[in-house]
């Protein structure tokens, strides 16, 4: 149970780096919209979107996470949200986001879900309507997440990169092919996406060579207080 505590302070903390590290890069500031996005599915963009959200909040910053996946949604299931009304409603049907988002348990993050699925992803995505939206939130948020469609095989990711002011590209460390990685790059570079960074998942200490224990011992080392410390 230590071990896994340990661990999982060790991933919050590498969450926070990575949103301090972002917030750096993008000039900090508000009324800012970022995209996140991977290569291929299950490489942990929808948990990188939810830790960044939640680390803005954490500091203060007035948050929208949004369900932007037109094609597999998943938002509402990772946070328990009710399917019936979300981000389509808001484009198609006129309503207020006000009346549509859904209030973390954490103060100043809300959240958008997609609602139902558009017959037409592509059809919502050449027109102006996400674009008009995210101009309205912007007054409304110091930092909008956009969770989106993996790049490649469908049009969705680059599509939407134009929209916003940057693009976070997730890559798994043990699973994405080295090629496929560089295509997503380049199919967003070709779309005109300002690529902030690209965030590697899963990393495996054990496939890069190097033991579990000092992996434990590397993060462990900071918080201990060598017998030098301690009579200092």
């Amino acid at each position: 149970m230590q071990d896994l505590e340990e661990r999982q302070g060790e991933l919050s903390e590498a969450y926070y780096s990575i949103r301090a590290t972002v917030d750096y890069a993008s000039a900090g500031g508000a009324n800012k919209v970022f995209l996140i996005t991977s290569s291929q599915p299950s490489e942990g963009k929808s948990t990188t979107a939810i830790a960044m959200a939640r680390d803005f909040a954490q500091i203060g910053r007035r948050v929208l996470l949004i369900d932007a996946d037109l094609r597999k949604p998943s938002l509402h299931t990772v946070m328990g949200l009710p399917r019936t009304h979300g981000l389509m409603d808001i484009l198609l049907g006129g309503a207020k986001l006000s009346k549509t988002v859904h209030p973390a348990d954490i103060a100043g993050l809300d959240l958008l879900p997609l609602g139902q699925i558009p017959p037409n992803p592509v059809q919502v995505l050449s027109s102006s309507l996400i674009s008009d939206f995210l101009e309205r939130a912007r007054s409304k948020y110091d930092v909008i997440l956009l969770d989106s469609a993996p790049v490649m095989g469908l049009a969705d990711a680059p599509m939407l990169s134009r929209m916003v002011d940057y693009v976070l590209l997730i890559v798994e460390a043990n699973r994405a092919h080295y090629g496929q990685a560089k295509s997503a790059v380049r199919r967003l570079q070709d779309a005109g996406a300002n690529i902030l960074g690209i965030v590697m998942t899963k990393f495996s200490f054990r496939h890069a060579g190097y033991t579990y224990d000092y992996h434990y011992s590397y993060y462990s080392y900071r918080n201990r207080k060598t017998p030098e410390d301690a009579g200092a």
